[in-house]
């Protein structure tokens, strides 16, 4: 992660009070308005549950549309 985000020349943020760890680094800032978008590369444990909710890829896809971002 932090080799990637480096060659990025984006900041890792690391969380080690979180149970688990917690290193992100941030590849899309959201903006001051609403809807907004941000990405994030992350490391975490195999085998995360699933918790997307059923209507996510069309909410993602019209704030993309809205915004003007590739879907």
């Amino acid at each position: 992660m932090h080799r990637r985000a480096k060659d990025a020349g984006e900041h890792v943020e690391e969380d080690l009070q979180h149970p688990l760890g917690h290193v992100r680094s941030q590849t899309l800032s959201r903006g001051t308005r609403f809807p907004a978008v941000e990405e994030f590369h992350v490391v975490a444990p195999s085998g995360v549950i699933e918790k997307q909710k059923k209507n996510f890829e069309e909410v993602w896809r019209e704030t993309c549309r809205q915004l003007q971002l590739p879907a």
